[in-house]
């Protein structure tokens, strides 16, 4: 507030680690099947940011921080192609 400039304040980093493996097997000449495996948030790395209510400092000169970012996914798929 006041004649505080805008972004005054930074929150900290952001860290995000996301990957995919996937397979190809030929079945037939017309035939493909693709299985993967994609995570989100592999490292399961906690990302802290500074929530609308609370940019400003409190009394006691620190930013509250929340956790708004999701956990570890983890998830399986096939795909038959033809």
């Amino acid at each position: 507030m006041g004649n505080t400039p805008r972004n005054a304040f930074d929150g900290p980093g952001y860290f995000n680690l996301d990957a995919s493996l996937f397979k190809n097997v030929r079945i037939t000449e017309r035939v493909r099947f693709q299985l993967r495996a994609e995570a989100f948030n592999l490292l399961n790395h906690t990302n802290f940011a500074i929530t609308t209510q609370s940019r400003s400092i409190n009394t006691a000169g620190a930013f509250n921080l929340t956790t708004t970012f999701p956990p570890r996914v983890v998830q399986l798929a096939g795909r038959l192609e033809f």
